[in-house]
C-alpha cells in the first residue's frame, strides 16, 4: 500500500521464471505405480525474459536487483549442471480414489552446499464421488533459494467437478 491506496506489485510474467531441464541418467521402476529417475548429468536453464522484474516494483529509481530467480541482472538465462532425483507414485489407494505424488530434488554441482538443494513435492488426491461428480485435493511444497526466500513455499487447491456426457 502507498498512501493508503492498494497498488499492484509485479512479481512475475511469462518466462519469469521459465525452466527447461534436460537429464541423462537411469530409471528404476520396481512396480507399475512407482518409479525413481536418477539424473547424473542434468542441465537446467532458468529464463527471466522481462527486465522489469529486476526493478523495485514500488520505486523504479532504486538500482536494479543483482539477480532474480538466480538469473543475474543484464542476462536472460542461467545455466546449471546438477544431480537430480525424481520419484513418482500413481496408485489407486481406495475404490474410485487415486493418489499421485512426485518429489524432485535438484543438487547443483557448482557451489554445492546443503542449503542450495532445491526440493519440490507435488501431491494430488482425486476421488470420483458418483457418475457426475468428482473432487480433487492438490498441494505443492517448494524450497528453492533462487525464488528469493529461504522458506518453504506451499499452495493447495480443493476442487469439485461436475461432468455430463451427452448421448450419442
Amino acid at each position: 500500500m502507498v498512501n493508503g491506496q492498494e497498488t499492484a506489485t509485479l512479481i512475475s510474467k511469462f518466462m519469469g521464471p521459465g525452466y527447461l531441464t534436460e537429464s541423462i541418467g537411469f530409471e528404476y521402476k520396481p512396480v507399475k505405480y512407482f518409479s525413481t529417475r536418477i539424473g547424473t548429468g542434468t542441465a537446467r536453464q532458468t529464463f527471466v525474459l522481462d527486465e522489469k522484474l529486476f526493478l523495485d516494483p514500488v520505486d523504479n529509481t532504486k538500482p536494479p536487483k543483482a539477480s532474480v530467480f538466480g538469473v543475474d541482472y543484464g542476462k536472460k538465462v542461467r545455466n546449471e549442471l546438477a544431480f537430480q532425483i525424481v520419484s513418482a507414485i500413481d496408485k489407486d489407494i481406495f475404490t474410485n480414489t487415486n493418489l499421485k505424488a512426485r518429489y524432485q530434488m535438484f543438487i547443483p554441482y557448482q557451489d554445492f552446499k546443503m542449503s542450495n538443494i532445491d526440493h519440490r513435492l507435488d501431491v494430488a488426491l482425486t476421488a470420483k464421488i458418483n457418475r457426475f461428480m468428482n473432487t480433487s485435493l492438490t498441494g505443492v511444497l517448494l524450497f528453492d533459494k533462487d525464488t528469493g526466500t529461504n522458506k518453504i513455499q506451499a499452495n493447495q487447491t480443493l476442487a469439485l467437478g461436475f461432468g455430463f456426457t451427452f448421448p450419442r
